[in-house]
């Protein structure tokens, strides 16, 4: 396939691929907030802070394809089409490094909070609930940035593509973004009662202090 219809086939399939860093770290942001800032997470608006999030990760996807689209020079070359081919060798770097940046800013955050439930767990018995899916969280994280430096390395030595190597890597750090939902609602009962009762109270606004009331009932009920 040419460049030309591969890179308008893969614009907006890439731009997620991209965003998903910044939609990680917002994930993140949100634990950390709840758990180390309490008191400002109550203050929250979670319809501003929702559109936030997507105004970063636009912005941030784009200005990536953008920046590709201006230093692709191949436009009537064959190439194997799949997400990475879009990528330029001018932004290469700063697009690994950027995105790398910001997945271990997030294990960073939902580290600190593991440590801090672990510290916690004798004086506030509550909070050893929440540390199994976050273990779980951090664990499938650096299980992902682990396969995809062995993939690179397998590929370094062998006739590996290092690009397919890198997609095929990089599946398990995207299954830690997208099972983050379900391993909070399958291993943590009160941030289940919390999901169940915004889903049946859709367009309501009281998300966040919700999650925060319901943490600190399960925290004090055991004291």
């Amino acid at each position: 396939m040419g460049q030309t219809p591969c890179f308008i086939l893969e614009f907006l399939p890439f731009c997620a691929v991209i965003g998903t860093s910044i939609m990680t770290l917002a994930i993140g942001v949100d634990r950390f907030l709840g758990f180390h800032l309490p008191f400002i997470y109550r203050r929250l608006n979670i319809t501003v802070y929702i559109a936030t999030v997507y105004l970063l990760t636009a912005t941030y996807a784009l200005t990536f394809m953008l920046l590709f689209l201006s230093t692709t020079l191949n436009w009537y070359d064959q190439v194997f089409c799949m997400p990475g081919s879009v990528i330029t060798m001018d932004y290469l770097f700063a697009y690994l490094y950027t995105t790398g940046g910001l997945y271990v800013v997030t294990i960073i955050q939902y580290l600190s909070i593991w440590i801090m439930t672990f510290k916690q767990r004798k004086n506030l018995p509550g909070y050893m609930r929440i540390m199994k899916p976050i273990t779980i969280i951090v664990g499938i994280s650096l299980t992902g940035w682990l396969a995809n430096y062995i993939f690179e390395i397998i590929a370094s030595g062998t006739t590996w593509d290092s690009t397919l190597s890198t997609l095929w890597g990089g599946i398990i750090i995207n299954l830690a973004v997208a099972s983050d939902f379900w391993v909070y609602y399958v291993f943590n009962s009160e941030y289940r009662k919390v999901f169940r009762r915004n889903f049946c109270k859709a367009g309501t606004s009281g998300f966040s202090t919700t999650v925060v009331s319901v943490i600190e009932k399960g925290t004090t009920s055991h004291k």
